[in-house]
C-alpha cells in the first residue's frame, strides 16, 4: 500500500493568502505557492 503524505486539516483562505504574499511574494508563480521558495523564504533548509 502506498504511503499518503498528510494534510493539513485546515485550508488557506483568501485572508491568509493576501498575508503570506505581503510576507513571502517571492513565494507566488502563477497563483500557486511554490513551496520550495516559501520555505527558503521562512529561512528553512532546501
Amino acid at each position: 500500500m502506498p504511503l499518503e503524505r498528510p494534510r493539513p486539516d485546515y485550508t488557506f483562505d483568501e485572508e491568509r493568502l493576501i498575508a503570506l504574499r505581503e510576507i513571502a511574494p517571492e513565494a507566488f508563480a502563477d497563483g500557486k505557492i511554490n513551496w520550495a521558495a516559501l520555505k527558503e523564504a521562512l529561512g528553512g533548509e532546501s
